[in-house]
């Protein structure tokens, strides 16, 4: 239950925000899909100030953003960044369908992330296709390979996330993620402490 209202708050966050966000004039909104899905772009004012957000990220990133404790980890927030930061031109042009399996609390949380050139989604419940990769991690771990404290293939060998799957989809996989704009400046902090 807490959860749900987790998740309804974040929403309702999210639709106010991009409510303020339209009445400042910083972002457009448009419907796509015969109004199932809506879109937001920037504005000439909202590009301009767009440098500005990305620049107060980068000196947080460097100075004052650690990452999460090993308990530490919203599973619905990581998984909705990944499905955010997917390198379109670099998806499968078949339709790939990665299950992740993440601890939260005492059960294990299931998402579904379809992947193909235009037309990507997650899934909250299984989505009826085959699963071609299956990934498993605890969120943290997850959500420091997003943030740039270690890199995919570090999380790998150190068994931190685990990938079964055909060998030919487990070495593409990374190649379909953009992570966070700020993992470069993360991982440069990482690597000076060193």
């Amino acid at each position: 239950q807490r959860s749900a209202v987790i998740r309804a708050m974040r929403y309702a966050d999210s639709a106010s925000r991009d409510t303020l966000l339209e009445a400042a004039s910083l972002v457009v909104r448009s419907e796509t899909q015969g109004k199932k899905a809506v879109r937001y772009t920037f504005t000439e004012t909202g590009a301009e100030l767009r440098s500005v957000v990305l620049a107060m990220g980068t000196w947080g990133a460097r100075w004052i953003m650690n990452g999460p404790t090993p308990d530490e980890g919203d599973p619905d927030l990581i998984m909705m960044y990944l499905a955010r930061h997917l390198n379109e031109p670099n998806l499968p042009k078949e339709r790939v369908v990665v299950e992740f399996v993440l601890p939260s609390g005492r059960s294990r949380r299931r998402y579904w992330l379809l992947l193909i050139q235009g037309g990507s989604s997650l899934c909250l419940q299984h989505p009826g296709f085959d699963t071609n990769l299956t990934i498993s991690s605890k969120v943290a771990d997850l959500q420091r390979v997003y943030m740039g404290h270690f890199t995919w293939a570090q999380a790998v060998k150190d068994e931190r996330i685990t990938v079964q799957g055909p060998q030919a989809l487990k070495r593409r996989f990374p190649a379909w993620m953009l992570w966070s704009h700020f993992a470069p400046v993360v991982a440069a902090k990482e690597q000076a402490s060193q």
